[in-house]
């Protein structure tokens, strides 16, 4: 090996040694107990000895990487996924196999000080299953699962958790595809998990966007992500690592702002939330469309022709028409639910030139049929510059026109107020983005009278625009549309 070689041999040494040890951040108390419990996504061939311990996948990756650069920690991590299991298996031996499970690995006590038999109850337990409960749906096998026994061995299991261990911290983890599965049945149980993560206040691992987003833009052949039907390489293992440590580092250190936390269908209403979400995925790839709107009923409205409204739906076309609009907004929802809506699917490979946000009066208000709170007006800010933010991540050109919270409710009412201070606080939140192509446009003046009222003819309930206040949306965005 020449001078040459020898320095690059030492360069490239060098280089590797400081990308592999930079220190994780402390998310586990000292001499906590780690359990991984799962499907063969987690079992990753996981064996008997300490060569095999912990698998072969993300487990693998995280619990190397705490033991290697964490020792003195001194954390003991376990790995009981199981290749086949649905979340009925589970159940089965959660008893047995996670509250407690055993340490059965030879070379356990040389490496770790624990005798081989020894009984452990986790104070951690990660759980990611679900994939083999759909397939198995989807395939009518004798192992299948519906959703509605999915949620509720879910809960199960975290009950019975917190049962054995009352300060157990438990990580839900979703189950994912790539590309992204948008039928119902799986969001539907992509949704269980973080509804039950948000009700037992457990961290989130959104691994769903991580495949649909983050993984894609890297490398757009998902067959260098996912080698078959849903299991991941080995490189997505080591950016599953990445992923987890981020949100439980983030669920701990952040105070809990539920606008944050993607939701998918919150509220009944007259339409198929899950089936408008298919739809809207399927439409995109064939319109790539030139301006995007992404809301609530607000927005969702320019698709009515009613008695309230008027025919809303011609003058969306009038004005729009030529540029291939895309309507994507939905009844009752909240930013949380634009949230997750953009992390399976919508917007993905288009590129449009104006996207339009209209999102946030909803987080005003408490669940109607789902316990859910309200937010604080500076917890919506955060949440409607989320959107923004997640919408730039999809489309580097476009021109995003961030719409101020409509104006709401009589003169001098709390509601009016409360979408005023929303505004306010988003002028300050905005400013952290630096987004040189995000415009805000305020209609207030164009919606509240001389004498501070809502005209009628406006909005019809002090809240959703009639046809005449649509036109009045519309002529504030063409020339917006006309100069990009």
């Amino acid at each position: 090996m020449n001078t040459k070689n020898i320095a690059m041999f030492i360069g490239t040494a060098i280089a590797l040694s400081v990308l592999g040890s930079t220190t994780p951040p402390q998310i586990f108390e000292e001499k906590s107990i780690i359990l991984f419990q799962g499907d063969s996504i987690t079992d990753g061939m996981h064996g008997g000895d300490m060569n095999h311990v912990y698998g072969h996948g993300y487990a693998c990756e995280i619990a190397s990487r705490y033991q290697a650069l964490r020792p003195n920690d001194l954390l003991h991590f376990a790995n009981r996924g199981k290749s086949g299991d649905t979340s009925s298996n589970l159940v089965e031996r959660w008893s047995r196999d996670a509250f407690p499970y055993t340490v059965k690995e030879n070379g356990y006590e040389c490496a770790m000080g624990l005798k081989k038999g020894t009984s452990l109850t986790p104070d951690y337990v990660s759980i990611l299953v679900g994939i083999n409960d759909y397939f198995y749906y989807l395939e009518n096998l004798p192992q299948k699962v519906s959703c509605e026994d999915y949620e509720k061995n879910l809960r199960r299991l975290v009950i019975d958790a917190k049962k054995a261990n009352p300060n157990v911290k438990i990580i839900l983890c979703e189950p994912f595809r790539i590309p992204t599965d948008s039928s119902p049945e799986f969001c539907r149980r992509q949704d269980v998990v973080a509804k039950l993560a948000y009700e037992f206040n457990c961290a989130f691992v959104p691994f769903q966007k991580l495949f649909s987003e983050d993984l894609v833009k890297l490398n757009p052949n998902t067959h260098y992500w996912f080698w078959d039907f849903f299991h991941p390489t080995p490189a997505a293992h080591f950016k599953m690592a990445d992923f987890w440590i981020n949100s439980v580092d983030s669920f701990r250190n952040t105070k809990r702002n539920t606008a944050l936390l993607p939701r998918a269908k919150l509220e009944e209403d007259s339409y198929d939330w899950f089936k408008r979400h298919e739809e809207i995925v399927k439409k995109q790839r064939s319109l790539d469309p030139q301006i995007v709107f992404i809301g609530d009923s607000i927005t969702h409205g320019w698709d009515a022709n009613d008695s309230l409204r008027g025919n809303v739906k011609e003058r969306f076309e009038y004005w729009f028409g030529k540029y291939r609009p895309l309507n994507m907004g939905f009844g009752w929802d909240r930013i949380q639910n634009v949230l997750w809506r953009l992390s399976h699917g919508e917007m993905d490979g288009t590129s449009p030139r104006v996207v339009v946000i209209n999102i946030g009066t909803n987080n005003m208000m408490p669940g109607q049929k789902t316990p859910f709170p309200a937010n604080t007006p500076k917890e919506i800010a955060s949440g409607i510059v989320e959107v923004c933010r997640r919408v730039r991540e999809k489309t580097s050109d476009a021109k995003i026109v961030l719409m101020d919270v409509f104006p709401r409710g009589l003169k001098g009412a709390a509601d009016r107020k409360y979408a005023k201070d929303i505004n306010d606080e988003l002028s300050s939140a905005i400013k952290k983005l630096e987004d040189k192509n995000l415009v805000r446009l305020n209609l207030w003046d164009k919606y509240i009278g001389d004498d501070g009222e809502i005209p009628k003819e406006l909005m019809f309930d002090t809240l959703h625009p009639t046809t005449k206040g649509y036109d009045i949306w519309a002529q504030a965005l063409i020339p917006i549309l006309i100069n990009e």
